[in-house]
């Protein structure tokens, strides 16, 4: 599916299509440049899920963790962007923000594809890739 995107509030589109399994964690694997929106794409769903809290950029701690409206449901924020290898990410404990109904939004995602595809088999997940483009000040392809 492709989506050009014009204004902030067509992301719900996109958000509700994504988050649409609801039995298990929701693993959202992001990809696109500097600037391409993935902070923001993150920021509407963490408001979709009722995050009352401000959501920032992870970039130099690496994993911010958020409640929702949803007692049973937390929504993790990861930035891969300053890490290089797989066991960097068993020290953030990604593999067990892969239960329950979690949330989890991945940065930079496209550094550990083989990793990120892996958790599958942890349990019963639902893994969305999406590529972010940026077109021009207001505009974004989302490409899942």
């Amino acid at each position: 599916m492709n989506f050009l995107i014009s204004d902030i509030k067509q992301y719900q589109t996109i958000i509700q299509k994504i988050l649409k399994y609801d039995d298990g964690p929701n693993v959202i694997a992001l990809v696109g440049d500097l600037g391409s929106g993935k902070t923001t794409f993150t920021k509407e769903i963490a408001k979709y899920l009722g995050v009352n809290q401000n959501v920032i950029s992870p970039t130099f701690i690496i994993h911010r963790e958020y409640l929702t409206s949803d007692i049973k449901k937390t929504l993790h924020h990861l930035d891969l962007y300053r890490l290089d290898h797989n066991f960097e990410l068993d020290e953030i404990g990604l593999r067990n923000l892969v239960n329950a109904r979690n949330v989890i939004v991945i940065e930079w995602a496209d550094k550990f594809p083989k990793y990120i595809k892996s958790l599958e088999k942890i349990k019963s997940v639902q893994i969305t890739w999406v590529n972010l483009e940026y077109i021009d000040e207001d505009t974004r392809r989302f490409s899942i």
